[in-house]
């Protein structure tokens, strides 16, 4: 009689489980691991989070380390004893806390496999961090880059060896946005071409660019004719889904160009899916980004898209010049397009100018949506979880 062959025990290590698209992905990933085949928990270095409930229901325990203090000898004891006790035999990391503390605490308990992802391209990162990332870099089997500028900045900025490193692109759950069939609202001949809702989601920090977001609907609103630029898009409206800590910062900001009713504040939301059902377009000014979660969302959902050229959103918004056109009196043209349009990153006119072409443009952001739609299927979390699990069986084999 033939045996059943025991689990592979596997931990993911993270800092905690806010709104964020690492921690998304995180779950996701979770969810769609062979639990035939895998044994999986999750250790929080700093806190848990909403989303620790989610992977609670899934079946998937949760273990909240706490980390208190700045160099966290305790936190490392902690998480150490963990995989000494369970006798885990993959950890895998994820974003700084969990890239550090939990490397460091698997190395001591001489876990047999340690893979790391690593999900942005983190230039507010400082020299320290960045050592300490390439220390650890050598008794890690396996760094994951969620995109191919991210391998590149990992080898440039934190010297980690190419060999190390392997590209694997995140990607979502497509079964909860392919059956949402939305239509940019300009399809509508009804309705008002600049009645348009725009829409952003992230966490409200200043690295997500939400600042020059506001500054170009500002740009996008007449004015008197003294100061006016851009004149087009009076009825623009933006919903803003995400919290930080630059909120107060983007309110005041917001109310300063008397757009205080063209702005609204939603706050963090667990399912954005139905976000994307009030919004005609999704604005990604990030400053810089691993890949982006949220233009994974929007293609799956049929939302055409306007995002910044920085880190890898380049890889998944594809240009064309075939679309483009005369914005303003300079004539500037808004080119991009085979599955979105991209801006020059902080540059709030050029964004603007972006804005109007696609209002002024819906049968062509549709295309571009439907194109992206396409594309996105590349990007199914099932398939991502798949190459994950070749990762650890070229190791555990």
């Amino acid at each position: 009689m033939k045996t059943k062959s025991k689990k592979i025990k596997l931990t993911h290590i993270i800092c905690s489980l806010g709104y964020g698209g690492a921690e998304r992905f995180l779950i996701d990933l979770i969810k769609n691991t062979d639990r035939e085949k895998y044994e999986i928990s999750v250790l929080c270095v700093i806190k848990g989070g909403p989303l620790v409930e989610e992977l609670e229901l899934n079946g998937t325990k949760v273990f909240i380390i706490g980390k208190k203090t700045k160099l966290g000898i305790l936190t490392i004891w902690k998480i150490y004893k963990y995989l000494k006790k369970e006798k885990i035999q993959i950890v895998h990391t994820h974003l700084f806390a969990g890239d550090a503390w939990g490397r460091i605490a698997a190395i001591l308990a001489r876990t047999p496999i340690i893979i790391s992802t690593e999900h942005s391209v983190n230039f507010n990162e400082g020299i320290i961090k960045r050592l300490v990332k390439k220390f650890l870099s050598y008794f890690t089997d396996k760094i994951i880059a969620i995109s191919q500028t991210v391998k590149e900045n990992s080898q440039k900025r934190d010297w980690i060896n190419s060999k190390k490193i392997e590209v694997i692109y995140n990607g979502i759950d497509l079964d909860k946005f392919s059956k949402l069939d939305f239509r940019f609202h300009g399809n509508d001949k009804e309705k008002n071409e600049n009645n348009i809702t725009l829409g952003f989601v992230g966490r409200l920090e200043k690295e997500k660019g939400a600042e020059y977001l506001i500054k170009a609907l500002h740009l996008c609103h007449p004015r008197p004719a003294s100061e006016r630029g851009i004149n087009s898009g009076e009825n623009l409206k933006l919903k803003i889904l995400g919290d930080g800590t630059q909120r107060k910062n983007l309110e005041t900001m917001s109310n300063q160009f008397g757009l205080k009713d063209k702005i609204e504040f939603l706050g963090f939301k667990n399912n954005p899916a139905n976000f994307y059902q009030e919004i005609d377009i999704l604005i990604i000014p990030s400053l810089w980004e691993g890949l982006s979660i949220v233009a994974l969302e929007a293609m799956a959902s049929g939302i055409p898209i306007i995002a910044s050229n920085s880190g890898g959103l380049k890889e998944i918004i594809e240009n064309d010049s075939a679309y483009g056109g005369s914005l303003s009196a300079a004539g500037t043209g808004a080119k991009g397009g085979k599955t979105g349009l991209l801006f020059e990153s902080r540059n709030s006119k050029d964004l603007a100018e972006k804005i109007l072409w696609a209002i002024k443009n819906y049968d062509k952001m549709n295309s571009m949506a439907e194109k992206a739609k396409i594309k996105v299927e590349d990007f199914d979390i099932k398939k991502k979880a798949k190459e994950y699990e070749r990762i650890y069986e070229n190791f555990t084999n």
